[in-house]
């Protein structure tokens, strides 16, 4: 079915985000440095970090309708929320990376003032988008804890990334992607394991066939 399907691409999907999560927060510390934004974003090495971030949560939004169908029938009205909020929340922070992409090279040729300061409505819509998103991760987590379907660690874990999310720090949803990461894997082994093993007398005797 094209639903189980979609739920292994958890695994996949939370492996690609961390990678370009931790891509995004090299390449940031190598283009970006100690200079300014408007700096960074005139040249053209700066679509290098932009892009994997902006890679990195368009994979986690992937993993995420991943990781509930993967517990859809044990999450409860608080998974579906939790889900829910944190699929808005992360559309939302996907259009703020968007933004990084293709919005401050533009404002660092035409107003370097504007592309270095966090104020009025952009720092509001920053501020409430990774809120948002911060908040449905965390209430995903919850319900995950209480559906005992991931081991406690790595929902433990997407508890501290689903915190973190919220904090102004290049890279933020860096641990939320591990931990996203981690649940992937897990889902995956334990998919493993309840694959049916054929044996030997499984299989149709050609003598008898003949």
């Amino acid at each position: 079915m094209a639903l189980t399907r979609l739920a292994r691409l958890a695994a996949p999907a939370g492996y690609l985000a961390a990678a370009l999560a931790l891509l995004a927060l090299v390449l940031f510390a190598v283009v970006v440095g100690s200079g300014t934004i408007s700096q960074a974003a005139d040249s053209a090495t700066f679509y290098a970090p932009t892009l994997a971030a902006l890679g990195s949560i368009i994979a986690l939004l992937i993993a995420l309708v991943a990781l509930f169908l993967r517990q859809s029938g044990e999450l409860g009205a608080l998974g579906v929320a939790g889900f829910l909020t944190a699929l808005v929340g992360t559309v939302l922070g996907a259009g703020g990376y968007w933004s990084y992409v293709f919005v401050l090279p533009y404002l660092s040729t035409n107003a370097p003032a504007l592309a270095d300061q966090s104020s009025g409505s952009v720092l509001v819509g920053f501020v409430v988008s990774f809120l948002l998103m911060g908040l449905g991760w965390l209430l995903f987590a919850v319900a995950s804890l209480r559906a005992r379907v991931f081991p406690r660690w790595a929902v433990v874990l997407l508890m501290v990334g689903s915190v973190l999310t919220v904090v102004p720090m290049p890279s933020r949803t860096l641990v939320l992607s591990l931990a996203v990461a981690c649940l992937g894997y897990t889902a995956r082994r334990a998919t493993a394991a309840v694959q049916p093993r054929r044996h030997a007398n499984d299989q149709p005797n050609n003598l008898i066939a003949r």
